[in-house]
């Protein structure tokens, strides 16, 4: 029976090591913040039987408050709502100091919903139960990810919590790699901008422009430059 016991509990883990495997291999291959932390709730969703909803809200660095970023398994009709409405973070970390019942080492699970700060506001439907794992990095929260069960208030179980903290560090990358695709995504739409704008100007001013690479050996001119100086014919970009 121990050899027996002990069979199925290494076919456990090794089936949880592969399904880690795919859900870091489908997170690989989003490379959209959206789409990116989509991936991350269904494959996490998938790993918890009890989670028939999923929710995560990150910080908004602009206006100081928490928006959803990603959600799954919502009603089309909860999701206009859903998608507008913001959290303060005075009422996101009241959360935090109501609920007592730490579960496993940083994952919460809260039974009495209808209590929490900002509950009274929410045009949703109010779960059951909820498994909630917050997300700090560098002691600040910046996020949390919350799977909700809408029969059960005993869908979650403390296996469910230890298994949903064995993903944080799947999930701290996984944001990580998704404020980097959002600030270069940020960064290039500045450039481009910026450049449309001295194309502008550069347009408006009627003058013409070159440019040579030094490390390239090439130059560019500007179609007004060529214009100006009759240089037709030339490759302005060779």
């Amino acid at each position: 029976e121990d050899l027996q016991a002990t069979a199925l509990n290494l076919e456990a883990k090794n089936q949880e090591l592969e399904e880690m495997d795919r859900i870091v291999k489908a997170i690989n291959r989003e490379m959209e913040l959206g789409p990116l932390l989509r991936v991350l709730l269904e494959q996490v969703t998938h790993q918890l039987p009890a989670a028939q909803r999923a929710l995560f809200i990150l910080r908004d660095e602009e206006h100081g408050r928490f928006r959803t970023a990603a959600h799954h398994g919502y009603p089309p009709e909860e999701l206009p709502f859903l998608d507008a409405f913001d959290w303060p973070e005075p009422e996101i970390l009241g959360w935090y100091d109501r609920i007592k019942a730490e579960i496993h080492g940083g994952v919460y699970l809260v039974r009495d919903l209808a209590g929490l700060p900002g509950a009274a506001r929410m045009k949703l439907s109010i779960p059951k139960s909820m498994l909630l794992l917050p997300i700090e990095i560098g002691g600040r929260l910046e996020g949390t990810l919350s799977f909700q069960n809408f029969e059960d208030p005993a869908a979650f179980e403390e296996t469910d919590g230890a298994k949903l903290l064995r993903f944080r560090e799947h999930i701290l990358s996984t944001l990580a790699k998704a404020r980097s695709l959002q600030q270069l995504k940020e960064q290039q739409q500045a450039l481009k901008a910026s450049e449309e704008r001295y194309a502008l100007a550069a347009e408006g001013a009627n003058e013409g422009i070159w440019d040579f690479s030094v490390t390239g050996q090439s130059f560019y001119l500007s179609d007004r430059l060529v214009e100006l100086f009759g240089l037709h014919g030339l490759n302005p970009r060779g």
